[in-house]
């Protein structure tokens, strides 16, 4: 019966011939820690008992605050000779990853990352997680133990180092071409504040800034780039980042929109929200809870999108024409 039940939440191997460019969630069974941490051979025994589910999309999600996951993956290397590949964990902002390889019924490899680590720790120097490992012939097992208070989305991959370096390189140069127009267009804006004094285009270039700094901590380049060293700061980055961001965007739209004269009663109800929110991410900062400071985040960055459409609304209702942009 337990054979019965492990084969039953088992996918097929990963073949080492062939890159697996899709997220390969489907081709992994999880398991969520209940009472405590799991050692690597509590996990193991609770593999072979068949306590493990089944994937069912591509990209595993937990949600915010998540408890702890196992996951496994069977990878097969149908050859004579070891074959180099490369595990990719294709999120920022998880804080434990460790990373237990099986072959023949002992641990080959242990490896560990996380942004609780200064990212020059990082075993592969990017701002996703990445794994080098030289499968042997045979099947390999691969669990992976994910703990982390932020949205806990676990894209993963199997790739060649080869094929990895060239995703890793196609993203980049995207990203680039998106920093670079932002950058322009904010630069842009601080001359004609510079020269025309007007407030609104420094607060659209401070919105602009808020916003390249809250991508930059998301998708991981700002650990990569501008805080490698500053753990406690990576932690933290995220929400006060989507926080500022909102804020910053609000004043420039209540500026814009010349909130306090034309609307003065929605005015003050901006200014409070935004305090509330404020108030709320220091409280939580306060507890030294990432959990709710990222609840409190999404919130407001949630609200935020309403508000605005709200605010351009009733400005366009009102007749104000720069509205409509």
């Amino acid at each position: 019966m337990v054979v019965l039940c492990s084969t039953l939440v088992s996918a097929a191997p990963l073949s080492t011939v062939v890159d697996h460019p899709s997220a390969i969630g489907q081709s992994a069974v999880y398991l969520q820690e209940q009472a405590g941490h799991l050692a690597l051979a509590d996990a193991m025994a609770a593999y072979r008992a068949g306590k493990f589910t089944a994937g069912k999309t591509p990209v595993l999600s937990f949600g915010i605050g998540a408890k702890p996951v196992w996951i496994h993956i069977a990878v097969a290397n149908p050859t004579a000779t070891s074959v180099n590949r490369r595990l990719v964990i294709e999120t920022a902002w998880l804080d434990h990853i460790d990373v237990h390889i099986q072959h023949q019924g002992k641990t080959d490899a242990t490896i560990r990352a996380g942004d609780r680590q200064m990212f020059t720790q990082r075993p592969v120097a990017d701002r996703f997680f990445n794994f080098d490992y030289a499968f042997k012939t045979g099947v390999s097992d691969v669990f992976i133990r994910v703990e982390t208070p932020d949205p806990m989305v676990i894209p993963l991959y199997l790739l060649s180092p080869e094929k990895s370096g060239i995703r890793q390189t196609e993203q980049a140069l995207s990203y680039g071409v998106v920093y670079g127009f932002l950058l322009a267009l904010m630069a842009y804006n601080a001359i004609l504040y510079a020269s025309l004094r007007s407030t609104r285009y420094l607060l659209y270039a401070i919105y602009l800034a808020m916003f390249v700094a809250a991508n930059m901590a998301y998708t991981g380049h700002g650990f990569a780039w501008v805080w490698p060293n500053s753990v406690n700061w990576q932690q933290w980055s995220n929400p006060v980042l989507m926080v500022l961001y909102g804020v910053s965007g609000l004043l420039f739209a209540a500026q814009f929109l010349e909130l306090r004269t034309r609307f003065p009663r929605i005015h003050k109800g901006v200014i409070g929200f935004s305090l509330t929110f404020v108030a709320l991410l220091v409280v939580a900062m306060l507890m030294d809870s990432q959990k709710y400071a990222l609840l409190v985040a999404f919130t407001y960055v949630f609200l935020f999108a309403g508000v605005m459409l709200f605010l351009g609304a009733i400005s366009v209702y009102a007749g104000q024409k720069p509205a409509r942009y």
